[in-house]
């Protein structure tokens, strides 16, 4: 939680001095860039079990208010007459 926030503030804190940079190798702005990414793999990674772990909910409004729920299509009955 915390420390990974810390940690992504940290790297894009990096990022930024090193943007700022006029000396700045392209090795150098690949290798800031690639730590930034991985951590961002990490928020994803704990979104993705958070969700997992949530049971799914599905047409709760209409449950909650006792109706049946019918998928349909709307079909137009008009027919051009060009």
């Amino acid at each position: 939680g915390d420390d990974l926030k810390k940690s992504i503030n940290l790297k894009i804190s990096d990022l930024k001095d090193l943007m700022g940079k006029d000396d700045i190798s392209p090795d150098d702005l690949k290798t800031a860039t690639e730590a930034l990414a991985a951590e961002a793999q990490e928020i994803g990674k704990i979104v993705y079990e958070a969700a997992q772990a949530k049971p799914e909910e599905t047409n709760s409004a209409a449950e909650d208010a006792g109706e049946k729920v019918v998928d349909a299509e709307v079909v137009d009955d008009k027919v051009d007459e060009n």
